[in-house]
């Protein structure tokens, strides 16, 4: 992935996170989607989007990772749980939390990426 242009991946194409990535999608970025509701994702078949199989294949392919999720319950799963970003992330990665979230959880996503040498921006 190269860093003059970065690959975009988005993680929950809900009623909030799909409107996010098709904007994405129609300003030419070089984009991957995931979300558990296979319904969810295939608005996107028949585009140049990528549709990740898992959340992990997503995040080894993306330099930058775009979170669209209910909230904070969600967002530690998919942070940490089995597959999680937190353990697939790759240095220099950085990770944009759209979700209305816990303030105390944030800093912790925060804290762990850094150990991981990748960065996060809370822009709910």
């Amino acid at each position: 992935v190269s860093s003059t242009h970065p690959r975009v991946g988005f993680v929950g194409i809900g009623k909030l996170g799909r409107p996010m990535a098709q904007r994405l999608m129609q300003s030419g970025f070089d984009l991957v989607v995931f979300d558990t509701d296979d319904l969810a994702t295939s608005k996107f078949e028949g585009t140049n989007v990528s549709v990740a199989k898992s959340l992990d294949e997503l995040v080894v392919e993306c330099n930058i990772i775009c979170l669209c999720l209910p909230g904070p319950d969600e967002m530690e799963k998919v942070m940490f749980g089995k597959g999680g970003v937190e353990i697939n992330i790759r240095p220099g990665t950085l990770v944009i939390d759209h979700t209305t979230n816990s303030p105390t959880l944030v800093r912790q996503v925060e804290k762990r990426l850094k150990l991981r040498k990748a960065a996060m921006v809370d822009a709910p």
